[in-house]
């Protein structure tokens, strides 16, 4: 198989993500995405990588690092299909999460614990 590589770089004015295909160092094929063609991709892509047979982890190890978004903005609603948490990712938009009732309690619940550590903590100092 050839030696192929993808350069993926945002354009000089922020405006567009330029990816450069090349075949043994020489490109072959180069476009330019808007914010619109960008989001489709990433959405493609996101939904093929969940068809894949490697899936991603079902759950994680306590203190695993993950990529982290400082207080994103969150929105909760009611869905024909049952209660919804959206939030939003810079770089991924709105995700939207149906979450059965007790698992919403029980997140609630969660956070509410972390808060209270978290104040706790700050007190003690």
């Amino acid at each position: 198989m050839a030696d192929t590589k993808l350069n993926v770089k945002m354009s000089a004015d922020r405006a567009k993500v330029e990816m450069e295909f090349q075949i043994q160092g020489e490109a072959v094929s180069r476009m330019a995405l808007s914010p619109a063609a960008l989001d489709d991709l990433i959405a493609n892509l996101g939904a093929l990588r969940a068809q894949m047979t490697q899936p991603i982890p079902a759950s994680i190890e306590p203190g695993a690092k993950v990529e982290t978004v400082v207080n994103p903005s969150w929105r909760t609603d009611i869905q024909a299909q049952g209660p919804l948490l959206a939030i939003r990712h810079p770089g991924f938009g709105w995700q939207g999460f149906l979450i059965h009732p007790e698992q919403g309690r029980t997140l609630g619940q969660g956070l509410i614990d972390i808060a209270e550590r978290v104040e706790a903590s700050k007190t003690a100092q």
